[in-house]
């Protein structure tokens, strides 16, 4: 499936988050998506969203042999009932992407994708360290596909999310219905069905040991990947290594946090099994987090290039590959004004 096309279903498809009997499938209507859905049997890279999972509770300081105050991170901090904040987010994506199989071109797509918002979040419940109910009060949001913008007729609009049964529940505070583009996008940033719900394993970007102020530590590609929802398994192959930094520690929202920076820069060898001969993938990364995990308030600012291009056989057909994807994405979980 097209990766652009990828970046609309998980958007807009509400299927995901409540069953068949909604009508609205990107797939199902390609005048809705013209510009980006022309179909490819190559693997797919989803789209860069960051989810807001990591938060780093408790960090006892303490003194290393060498003078240097250092601090210890909690791996395992859990959301509290009660928990009030507004969630602010900017994304924003543009890619390229060309195929061709024996000189026949199988897919030549450009296309951009947008997505901002702000609203108030109330922690309803809690379960096992998990949010399982919230509540969702829109000042905006907004998203732009194809350089069409669209309002998506939240602001004003409260919703409750139900996350305790086996399929998530949204509806409008007061009762009424929601519409699909509306669904679709509550249930990929909110409901479990998209990225920003995909948290499993993030503490382990935080490191085991106590860690002053410009010490560095490794990480594994795949200890990235839910972070920023990459899904191609060559990556994971290649074995690329992620350097995670505390940067500083200080104040934010009235709270006392640590700046971690992620940098990568790496050069992928092949594209679902065709030899790239140039190749850029670059992450840079900062992400703030309070360190006694007390408080919800956090930042991220996110940029991720990847450029390739190659050719080669593969079962007997010769192949090449174009592909161009860049993301930017700033996330903000700050106080209630």
């Amino acid at each position: 499936m097209s990766i652009l096309v990828e970046d609309a279903r998980r958007w807009y498809n509400a299927r995901a988050c409540a069953g068949a009997d909604m009508d609205f499938d990107p797939l199902a209507r390609p005048e809705t998506f013209s510009q980006v859905e022309l179909a490819s049997d190559m693997k797919t890279l989803r789209p860069v969203v960051l989810p807001l999972a990591l938060a780093v509770a408790g960090a006892a300081a303490a003194v290393s042999s060498f003078g240097e105050q250092t601090y210890q991170f909690n791996r395992t901090p859990a959301p509290q009932v009660g928990w009030t904040y507004v969630r602010a987010k900017d994304h924003a994506l543009d890619g390229r992407q060309k195929f061709t199989v024996d000189g026949k071109v199988m897919d030549d797509t450009k296309g951009g994708f947008e997505v901002h918002y702000q609203c108030k979040v109330e922690v309803l419940a809690v379960d096992k360290g998990r949010v399982t109910s919230e509540k969702l009060s829109f000042s905006k949001a907004s998203a732009n596909r194809g350089g069409e913008a669209q309002d998506l007729g939240l602001a004003g609009k409260t919703v409750k999310v139900d996350l305790t049964g086996p399929r998530p529940q949204i509806a409008p505070e007061g009762g009424g219905d929601l519409k699909g583009e509306q669904k679709g996008f509550l249930a990929s940033e909110f409901a479990g069905t998209g990225p920003a719900r995909r948290r499993a394993g993030l503490e382990g970007l935080l490191p085991e040991r106590a860690v002053a102020v410009h010490d560095t530590w490794e990480l594994p590609l795949e200890a990235v990947l839910p972070l920023l929802d990459l899904d191609w398994d060559e990556f994971k192959k290649e074995k690329f290594v992620v350097t995670a930094t505390l940067e500083k520690v200080g104040p934010l929202y009235g709270t006392t946090c640590g700046t971690v920076s992620l940098k990568l820069d790496g050069k992928p060898q092949t594209m679902d099994g065709v030899p790239l001969t140039e190749s850029v993938l670059h992450l840079a990364a900062t992400l703030e987090f309070p360190l006694d995990g007390a408080a919800p308030y956090r930042s991220l600012d996110v940029n991720l290039e990847l450029n390739v291009q190659g050719k080669g056989a593969k079962d007997g057909k010769e192949r090449s590959v174009e592909y161009v994807r860049k993301v930017r994405f700033v996330e903000a979980w700050k106080p209630v004004e």
